[in-house]
């Protein structure tokens, strides 16, 4: 054999392999990709459960709750707004309207959204980061003495009825979890497969041909591209929401 081919099991010359130690990848270019948080049907049917047991609560008591549903969902995407501002703040965003260490009465699963929420590097060598975006009417978001004010509301109710929530806004750490910000750019590429009557138009994602991103790639091979296409797919029926009802009352209850 060659004394070029010295290292056993590979056809590679020792010429070649000499020296590679001293060698590292190193990222080319830094992108920065939008992903715009919508959480999409079941979390509205979250919100719109978690206001159930709330009026139960109060009910049970002999009282009645001082917001409407759509009051409740306002308190939540104002906190989502806030969240995102202040993961943004670095990049040049405006200050949140609540700051993360305000008095607040998050539920559970809330609480675990938002902390995900921020953002995310995909890989250790891809240069892409994943940062959130959120667009939301300002109708839809309280003003602080609103929030304030239904805050305290909030955490009577809860504690009259044994609910578990976090006292702050959110995390003050910027970070988030790539698994989230991974999945939700997913489904916000879905709008170019969607037949109708389902064909809404989203904010292009990974399956998205309109607007190809630097991300495409990277998250098609981390996450196993054909995989999410079976898990995803506009041609898979899984059930209909009463189906996770159950669920979305074991959520509410946490």
């Amino acid at each position: 054999m060659s004394k070029d081919m010295e290292k056993a099991g590979t056809n590679v010359p020792s010429w070649m392999t000499k020296g590679i130690e001293k060698f590292s990848p190193t990222t080319g270019k830094y992108d920065r990709v939008a992903v715009v948080i919508n959480l999409g049907e079941a979390f509205d049917a979250y919100l719109r459960t978690f206001y159930r047991r709330l009026t139960t609560a109060v009910q049970y008591k002999g009282g009645t709750l001082g917001f409407t549903p759509e009051q409740w969902s306002a308190y939540v995407y104002t906190l989502i707004d806030s969240r995102v501002h202040h993961v943004m703040r670095e990049y040049g965003a405006s200050a949140p309207l609540i700051y993360h260490n305000a008095d607040a009465a998050v539920p559970v699963l809330i609480e675990k959204i938002l902390s995900s929420i921020g953002t995310a590097s995909v890989g250790k060598h891809t240069g892409i980061t994943l940062v959130p975006q959120f667009d939301v009417d300002e109708k839809k978001i309280l003003t602080r003495p609103e929030f304030r004010e239904m805050t305290l509301e909030l955490k009577t109710v809860m504690d009259a009825g044994s609910i578990t929530y976090g006292d702050v806004a959110y995390e003050r750490k910027t970070e988030g979890v790539l698994d989230m910000m991974a999945m939700q750019y997913l489904r916000n590429g879905l709008a170019d497969v969607q037949a109708p009557p389902l064909d809404r138009m989203t904010t292009p994602g990974v399956y998205s041909h309109a607007e190809m991103a630097p991300v495409y790639a990277p998250l098609a091979f981390l996450l196993g591209l054909r995989q999410m296409q079976s898990l995803l797919g506009a041609r898979v029926f899984y059930a209909d929401e009463t189906a996770f009802e159950d669920h979305l009352i074991t959520l509410a209850s946490a």
